[in-house]
């Protein structure tokens, strides 16, 4: 079984929790305007007309970014995860290294949460894949810390704050991107990138 199924099949067994993905946490942070990423984020959602949630759960921050007049697409390798999005939400099953869409198709694209996830054998091809269908910013927040959950490691993906900003920025400068924001707060690297 290659990586990318074997991450899906764990996925699917953890989305089949009804509560694993509509945390409210980060969206609670997201509306905290006191924390300069939730600010900036809240900023930069404003200015975009359409957004791609890469690894988008239960769709708790595509119905956040909506309320705030951007229209947002989800995406995640769980069905289970798409499942739980409202049907208003257009939404799609797949991996973050294979991304289903067309060059510059989002202004903003963000992966929140998403990154300590994914299998190092892909990490490039998802950055990558983040920056290719984005035409105006992209957003990461990476949880640096460990996450288990039924016995299961799920940050799989584990590296200091400034291993995934040099992870990250030659990728962004490739693409044409400038680093609009790096910040930590709670063990969580927030880096903003700008065309």
């Amino acid at each position: 079984m290659n990586i990318v199924n074997k991450e899906k099949e764990k996925y699917e067994k953890v989305h089949s929790s009804m509560e694993y993905g509509l945390g409210l946490r980060q969206v609670n942070d997201l509306k905290n305007l006191n924390f300069e990423f939730s600010n900036r984020f809240a900023e930069i959602v404003l200015d975009s007309k359409n957004c791609l949630d890469i690894a988008c759960g239960g769709g708790t921050v595509v119905d956040y970014v909506d309320t705030l007049g951007c229209t947002p697409t989800g995406i995640d390798i769980s069905s289970n995860a798409i499942q739980k999005v409202s049907n208003k939400f257009d939404t799609f099953v797949g991996s973050c290294h294979q991304l289903p869409f067309e060059d510059n198709k989002f202004d903003l694209v963000y992966f929140l949460d998403g990154m300590e996830h994914i299998p190092v054998e892909i990490e490039i091809d998802s950055l990558k894949e983040a920056f290719r269908v984005s035409n105006k910013y992209v957003c990461h927040a990476i949880a640096m810390g460990s996450s288990i959950r039924n016995g299961v490691e799920l940050h799989i993906n584990r590296k200091s704050q400034n291993e995934w900003k040099s992870l990250i920025n030659p990728i962004a400068v490739e693409f044409e991107y400038k680093e609009d924001m790096f910040y930590v707060r709670n063990n969580t690297v927030y880096l903003i990138y700008k065309k």
